[in-house]
C-alpha cells in the first residue's frame, strides 16, 4: 500500500513538473501558440478593462530583472514577452489608471503655431497621447497599416541592417491575427495566429464601394494595402474584434496576467527619473512617484522605456541625457550628449471635402471611416512608396447619404521638437509641431487635394448628382470655394495631427550625430538602458504608427532574450 501511494505520488510529481516545464521554456512551440491564440471573451455592450493593479504593500519588490516604464502599446508586449521566462521577475510601471475615472487621453497640446490648426483653441494642436494600460490603442482610430517595404529598407541605409523589411516582416506576422480571406498571393505576407485580432468592416455602405470603383477606375487597384502599398485602395482593416476596440493591454496582458506571477504591474505611478551610475554609466533603476511618496525600485538587467513619444524623451531628459546645451541650462547633471527630442515626425491630415448626394436613408447609420487609397502623384515606380493617403469617410445626415474626403500628405518636409518646460517631471514638454514650416508641404497638399477631385469626377459620382458642402469656418467661408486659397485656408483651420508623432529618439549608429539608440534600442552611452516605442522610429511613409509599435515590441523582446541568453545566464556582462 504504501509503496502504491509512493508511485501515485511520483506520478503527480512529474506530471506537474512536466506542466510546470510547458509554462517555463520559452522555446516551446507549443506554448507560443496558445499564448498568440488566447483571446478575451467578447463584450461590445462593455470597454475594455486593464488588469488590476496589485496592492503594493504585499506584492511589489524592490529588485526586479527588468523595469518597462510605461504600459502602452509597445509596454504591453515587452512585459507580457519578457514575463513568459519565469525566472524573471518583471515590473511594468504606468502613469495612469482608468478605474479611477481618469481620462484615457494625456491631453496634450502643442505649442500655439501659426500655418495650423487654427481653429484649436489658441491654435494648440492636440498631441494624441492615450493614457492607462494599452497606451495609444486606447483612443486610435484602430486602423492597422503596416507601411512600405522600402520604408523599412531606409532603415537599413542609416546602420539598421537587422530592420530590413525582410527582417521585420516576421513580426508583423507573429502578432497579427488576421482572418480575411486573403489571396494565394497575399497568404505568405499576413499573420493568422498572432495576439492583434485585425478584421475589416462587417457592414459597408453603398458609397463605399462607388468610392473604391472610381479609384479603380483611375488606375488603382483594389488590394490589400499592409501587403501592396502603392497606387491601391483597400477597405480599412481595423484592431478590433466584433466591433470592439482591442488594446494592447487586452492582446498581450489580460490573456497571460493570471498565468505569469513574475509580472507585477503597477499603476497610478509616474517614473519621475532614471537611475544611473556615473561611474559605470549604468541604468540600474527608476524612481517612482507613487501615493504621493517617492520610491527608488531596482533593476538587476535593463530598464525599458516604453512611455511613448512624448514622455520617453522627456525622461531622458529629466535623467541627463540628452542635448548638453538644454541640460546645463536648466542645471541638470549630463550623463550623455544626445539629440533626445530634436526632432519629431508628425503628419497633418485634413477632411477639406464634404458632399451630398442625390440618395435619401430610410435609416441613420453611423458615420465612420470605410476605405483608404494610397497614391504617389508623382507617378513613380513601384518600389517608391506613396506619397499621398486619401480617406472616405461615410457621413450620413438629415436622412441623406452624405461623405467626406480626408487627405494625409505622407512625406512632409518639416518636422517638429519637443524640449523641456521645466525640471518639474510633472510639467508637460514644450511640443512644437512647425507644420507647413516648409511651404512645400501646402503645395502637396493642394496636390492632393486635384486627386481627390479627378475621384470625384469619375462617372461612378457624376450620376450620384454630388453637392459640394463648403465649410462654414471664419475666414475661409470668405474665400470662393474650390480656389486653392480656399483650400491652403480651410486646411490650416480644419486640419488636426493625423497620428501619434514619433521619432524623437531615433535608431542609428552613433557616428551618424543623429540617433538617440543603436539599432539593438540601445541608449549611446548608458549601459542596461534601452528605449522600445515610437520614439525610436525612423520615417514610413504609409504606416500607422500603431502596427509599426507592436511590430517593434515584438523584436525588441527577442533582441532582449537573446542578449540575455533566454534566462540560462548567470550573469551577463557587456
Amino acid at each position: 500500500m504504501h509503496w502504491s501511494s509512493s508511485i501515485e505520488f511520483l506520478i503527480i510529481v512529474a506530471f506537474a513538473g512536466i506542466a510546470q516545464s510547458f509554462l517555463w521554456w520559452p522555446h516551446c512551440v507549443k506554448k507560443q501558440q496558445w499564448l498568440n491564440s488566447v483571446v478575451l471573451p467578447s463584450v461590445p455592450s462593455s470597454p475594455p478593462k486593464p488588469p488590476s493593479s496589485l496592492p503594493a504593500e504585499v506584492s511589489y519588490r524592490t529588485v526586479y530583472d527588468f523595469i518597462v516604464v510605461g504600459g502602452g502599446t509597445a509596454g504591453s508586449v515587452i512585459a507580457s514577452r519578457l514575463a513568459e521566462l519565469q525566472q524573471w521577475h518583471i515590473l511594468l510601471i504606468e502613469a495612469g489608471d482608468v478605474h479611477n475615472g481618469q481620462d484615457v487621453s494625456w491631453n496634450l497640446r502643442a505649442e500655439p503655431q501659426v500655418n495650423s490648426c487654427l481653429g484649436e483653441r489658441d491654435q494648440r494642436c492636440e498631441i494624441p497621447t492615450g493614457k492607462g494600460l494599452g497606451g495609444n490603442t486606447r483612443i486610435n482610430n484602430m486602423l492597422y497599416v503596416r507601411g512600405s517595404e522600402s520604408d523599412y529598407d531606409a532603415w537599413t541605409k542609416q546602420g539598421n541592417v537587422e530592420w530590413s523589411y525582410r527582417n521585420v516582416l516576421p513580426y508583423f506576422l507573429k502578432l497579427e491575427n488576421y482572418r480575411t480571406n486573403v489571396s494565394a498571393n497575399s497568404r505568405q505576407q499576413r499573420g493568422s495566429g498572432g495576439p492583434v485580432p485585425i478584421f475589416g468592416m462587417p457592414d459597408k455602405s453603398s458609397l463605399v464601394h462607388t468610392f473604391v470603383s472610381a479609384c479603380n477606375r483611375l488606375g488603382l487597384r483594389t488590394a490589400d494595402y499592409n501587403t501592396e502599398t502603392n497606387q491601391t485602395v483597400g477597405y480599412v482593416q481595423l484592431t478590433n474584434r466584433r466591433g470592439r476596440r482591442i488594446t494592447a493591454s487586452d492582446a498581450y496582458i489580460s490573456p497571460v496576467k493570471p498565468l505569469f506571477t513574475n509580472l507585477h504591474i503597477m499603476t497610478s505611478a509616474r517614473v519621475t527619473k532614471v537611475l544611473i551610475k556615473p561611474r559605470t554609466r549604468q541604468a540600474v533603476g527608476v524612481k517612482v512617484l507613487i501615493d504621493g511618496k517617492q520610491r527608488n525600485i531596482r533593476a538587476t538587467k535593463e530598464v525599458i522605456l516604453s512611455a511613448g513619444p512624448i514622455f520617453t524623451p522627456q525622461l531622458l531628459l529629466l535623467s541627463g541625457i540628452g542635448p548638453k546645451s538644454q541640460l546645463e541650462a536648466l542645471g541638470i547633471t549630463v550623463h550623455e550628449d544626445l539629440p533626445v527630442g530634436a526632432t519629431m515626425n508628425l503628419r497633418y491630415i485634413a477632411f477639406p471635402l464634404h458632399l451630398a448626394t442625390n440618395r435619401t436613408l430610410t435609416s441613420m447609420p453611423q458615420k465612420k471611416l470605410e476605405a483608404i487609397a494610397l497614391l504617389n502623384t508623382l507617378q513613380q515606380t513601384e518600389n517608391v512608396g506613396p506619397s499621398h493617403e486619401i480617406l472616405f469617410q461615410y457621413e450620413p445626415r438629415d436622412a441623406r447619404e452624405y461623405f467626406s474626403l480626408g487627405l494625409i500628405h505622407l512625406r512632409p518636409a518639416s518636422s517638429g521638437f519637443l524640449r523641456l518646460k521645466s525640471i518639474d517631471p510633472m510639467d508637460n514638454p514644450l511640443i512644437y509641431t512647425q507644420f507647413f514650416n516648409n511651404p512645400n508641404d501646402m503645395e502637396e497638399i493642394l496636390h492632393g487635394i486635384t486627386e481627390c477631385l479627378k475621384i470625384l469626377r469619375t462617372e461612378e459620382f457624376i450620376k450620384l448628382g454630388l453637392r459640394a458642402r463648403k465649410l462654414k469656418t471664419p475666414p475661409c467661408d470668405q474665400l470662393r470655394y474650390g480656389t486653392d486659397d480656399y483650400w491652403r485656408c480651410v486646411v490650416r483651420h480644419v486640419g488636426h495631427v493625423a497620428d501619434q508623432p514619433y521619432g524623437t529618439c531615433p535608431m542609428g549608429s552613433r557616428e551618424n550625430g543623429q540617433s538617440v539608440v543603436s539599432p539593438e534600442l540601445k541608449v549611446h552611452g548608458i549601459e542596461n538602458l534601452r528605449i522600445v516605442d515610437a520614439s525610436v522610429m525612423l520615417p514610413v511613409s504609409n504606416g500607422h504608427t500603431q502596427a509599426t509599435v507592436y511590430m517593434i515590441a515584438e523584436k525588441a523582446s527577442d533582441l532582449i532574450k537573446s542578449f540575455w541568453d533566454w534566462g540560462n545566464e548567470l550573469e551577463r556582462r557587456r
